[in-house]
């Protein structure tokens, strides 16, 4: 045997005794001690009704604590997950109970900031505010954030549906984190508290400061602010904060992927600087208060993949240079109070829109270019003032026709999933109502015309999109008949044709529908039975009211051959019902005037007749004063 062999087998017993000592029971725990006292005094400060944290008990490798994790070589706590992630909708009791009962109480202690190592931190969906759950459901409240700026190493911070109403310090705390890559504070009720400003000599000041604080979260991919408070005076900060750090060369946020800032007060305008950040794949400003016309800059974000501007009050025309968003998946202007033809080069340029949702705006024609988007699954152009017809390219729509769809076109890189991907989402209206949609957004296809000023017959190549689960044509000034083909739509969900001027009957096709869940025919000129054994059973008479339709699930009864019955032809029991009784009216008003006629008559033309019936009438009279003076003696 060699020396080098030797040595050789030397390395593998050094290295088999090393692994047999890091598993030799406790002896050698991986957790550092001064970390695990940092953890167990954070919990001292925790409500824990549901042992969620049982494990973390002194003398064990802290390690191997629920929520922990750490460096592998090192042994620093490099992690904390001790969020909890809410019930999905429709969850049962017993889940929610579940939900409540997990929740983590009491106060953080600052403590945290001793751990020098942490990069990712999670305490979402706690109830931190030392209340009974049931009174702040999904809420966490801390007074101030100062003991997150001590965390150098924080990558993530998610503090979503916390109540940092009294925490008017977070943005100074958490632009004091150099290393942030995401930051997470949704539905935390952040609002206009002037202490920001307070430390700061004036408000001229700030618009200077607060580029630089941006400029110090060099790392950020993620931000996300949605579902807070934020008011006017301290969304005229954040403008004007926002404004800088955008139109600032200086500013390098080139990391930065996704920013959310939907469901907030912001108003003003958008600012037209968007070139400075050139990587980001979502952009969120809906349901705010914004003004004025899309900027022409937002053109240059060439991988955007999701622009939400939707429940705004911008105007104008959509800008051309939005053509130049190749990567866009999602587009969102919808609730707004943009005008003129939607533009033709959205199908000419735009190669991969998977929503184009335009909702609810002024827009005034359909371009044919359209009929171009392959991969177009969901089109909703209703409440708008689109006239004339339904382009009969829509069958062109392939996406809607195929059973090629996932939810895989709907995700961007996401430094901290496992898998690397986060899945977009969108708010679409289907089944008469509006819902959010994520992780199931590549299932979902429908097309929505609603409320326009549309004319002519519905074409019957709509009926070739036999993937598409919602159509809606209600509203508008549609004519003709049905097309038969619609029910070879039989992945239908929701279909509704309502306020139309649609007439004839409801095609015998549509028992093929049998996923419906929504349908409305209702105010039509619509006649005949409606179609048994199908779906169309299950709903109410109001999908049906202001036609002349006859069968269940209305009470009006169909004639043999199965159309509506006439009144007037007595086949049906409630014609026969009205027949007798207008004959009975008939001949009582014949039997008097018979009655009448039949003693005034002799007595006018006989002589003899009438000398008796007067001479009778004396008689009658005289008896009947004998009769009264007989009485009054």
């Amino acid at each position: 045997m060699t020396a080098v062999t030797i040595s050789f087998f030397g390395f593998l017993l050094v290295i088999a005794a090393t692994v047999i000592s890091f598993c030799d029971g406790n002896s050698n725990m991986l957790c550092i001690e001064s970390e695990r006292q940092v953890l167990l005094k954070f919990k001292q400060h925790l409500m824990d009704r549901s042992n969620r944290l049982s494990s973390w008990v002194e003398g064990e490798d802290c390690c191997e604590w629920v929520g922990v994790f750490c460096n592998n070589f090192t042994g620093h706590v490099n992690e904390l997950h001790l969020g909890l992630s809410r019930p999905y909708e429709g969850a049962s009791d017993a889940e929610w109970d579940a939900y409540l009962r997990s929740k983590l109480g009491g106060k953080i202690n600052p403590s945290l900031i001793e751990l020098k190592h942490l990069s990712f931190l999670d305490l979402s969906n706690n109830d931190f505010g030392g209340l009974a759950i049931p009174e702040f459901i999904g809420s966490m409240n801390t007074k101030t954030l100062q003991w997150v700026s001590g965390l150098s190493s924080l990558q993530y911070l998610d503090l979503s549906d916390a109540n940092l109403t009294k925490a008017t310090d977070w943005l100074q705390a958490t632009h004091k984190l150099p290393s942030l890559v995401e930051l997470h504070l949704s539905g935390c009720r952040l609002n206009n508290d002037p202490s920001p400003i307070s430390v700061i000599p004036n408000v001229n000041q700030l618009e200077i400061i607060e580029p630089k604080c941006l400029e110090s979260l060099c790392n950020l991919r993620e931000m996300d602010l949605s579902n807070n408070g934020i008011d006017q005076e301290v969304s005229e900060i954040i403008d004007r904060s926002l404004s800088n750090s955008l139109c600032n060369s200086s500013t390098k946020l080139e990391t930065l992927t996704i920013l959310d800032i939907e469901s907030n007060l912001l108003s003003g305008e958008i600012p037209d600087c968007w070139e400075n950040w050139q990587m980001l794949q979502v952009l969120n400003l809906g349901n705010n208060n914004l003004t004025g016309k899309i900027p022409r800059s937002l053109g240059s974000l060439r991988y955007i993949k999701s622009l939400n501007l939707r429940t705004n009050k911008l105007f104008g025309e959509v800008p051309s240079t939005l053509q130049h968003l190749d990567n866009m998946l999602i587009l969102d202007l919808s609730e707004n109070q943009l005008t003129g033809s939607i533009p033709a080069w959205i199908g000419d340029k735009l190669f991969n829109p998977v929503v184009l949702n335009l909702r609810s705006n002024k827009f005034q024609a359909i371009p044919d270019q359209i009929c171009a988007l392959n991969s177009l699954q969901f089109l909703d152009l209703g409440y708008n003032n689109i006239s004339g017809a339904i382009p009969k390219c829509f069958s062109n729509l392939s996406a809607m026709a195929t059973k090629t769809l996932n939810g895989f076109l709907f995700e961007v890189p996401w430094e901290f999933n496992p898998n690397n991907w986060v899945n977009l989402d969108a708010l679409l209206v289907m089944r008469g109502r509006e819902d959010e949609y994520s992780t199931t957004l590549g299932l979902v296809t429908g097309v929505d015309l609603s409320v326009n000023s549309l004319t002519g017959e519905i074409p019957k190549e709509l009926g070739n999109l036999t993937e598409l689960r919602s159509l809606n044509l209600s509203g508008n000034l549609l004519t003709g008949q049905i097309p038969e083909n619609i029910g070879n739509m039989e992945v239908l969900e929701s279909l509704d044709l309502s306020m139309n001027r649609l007439h004839g009957e409801i095609p015998s096709s549509f028992s093929n529908l049998n996923f419906l869940n929504h349908f409305n025919v209702s105010y039509n000129n619509l006649t005949g039975k409606i179609p048994l054994g199908t779906q169309l059973q299950s709903f109410d008479k109001f999908s049906y009211i202001g036609n002349h339709l006859c069968g269940p699930p209305i009470t009006k009864n169909c004639s043999r051959n199965g159309e509506t019955p006439d009144i007037t032809n007595g086949d049906s029991s409630e014609g026969r019902h009205r027949s007798k009784v207008n004959w009975l009216y008939v001949s009582i008003v014949v039997g008097f005037v018979m009655g009448f006629w039949g003693v005034v008559a002799p007595l006018f033309f006989i002589r003899s007749w009438r000398f008796a019936y007067y001479k009778k009438l004396e008689h009658i009279g005289d008896k009947l004063y004998v009769f009264w003076a007989t009485i009054g003696m």
